[in-house]
């Protein structure tokens, strides 16, 4: 069966003020998604006309961020065995009917199926929408956008679902991921640098 996934304009991303990075500007986002719509993700992957919009929600424990490694049983191999602060994928028409005035009822149900697929965990109700990341420096990031979401675990204990995709499950503190940003995939790399203080 074909994938199709949501998008919005790549013209009107790189209109917002933080063209590249980590935006706190999170009131852009009904504007933008007014126009979103379904279209295949073979075709998404390499047109850049497009961004594809990926709920990234990052897991906090106390004072410490969860991470993981994508193993090259990944199905998307740009970004394997790289870490990860975010948790996230794409939003498919089988996350419920998309109304352009409600357009987070559908992102809320596509990063709560994202989270729940990936990983076993438990979460507070409430995520806290902090920000987006628009990134144009690499193949893979110019066609998508991400909304970071933080939720916070009721406890440290997360296990993979997808055992064969993660692998160096782990928490660490803010200075700790600063220390090994290296090791990390970019959208995690713009995280530990604009969003986590130091």
């Amino acid at each position: 069966m074909t994938e199709h996934v949501m998008v919005v304009n790549a013209d009107a991303v790189n209109r917002l003020p933080a063209v590249n990075g980590f935006s706190r500007e999170t009131a852009v986002l009904p504007e933008l998604l007014k126009h979103a719509r379904f279209i295949e993700r073979a075709a998404a992957e390499t047109d850049e006309t497009y961004k594809q919009v990926i709920p990234y929600s990052i897991l906090k424990y106390r004072d410490e961020y969860f991470f993981y490694m994508r193993t090259k049983a990944v199905s998307e191999k740009r970004l394997s065995l790289n870490y990860s602060l975010g948790v996230g994928g794409h939003i498919n028409p089988e996350d419920g009917d998309f109304d352009p005035a409600d357009a987070f009822a559908v992102i809320d149900r596509a990063r709560g199926r994202e989270i729940s697929e990936e990983f076993d965990c438990r979460l507070k109700p409430a995520a806290r929408a902090a920000g987006l990341i628009n990134d144009n420096t690499s193949a893979v990031s110019r066609v998508h956008l991400g909304i970071v979401y933080e939720y916070e675990l009721l406890d440290a204990d997360v296990k993979p679902r997808e055992t064969l995709n993660f692998e160096s499950l782990g928490f660490a503190g803010v200075k700790e991921l600063h220390r090994r940003m290296d090791a990390f995939e970019n959208w995690s790399r713009i995280l530990i640098t604009q969003y986590l203080a130091d």
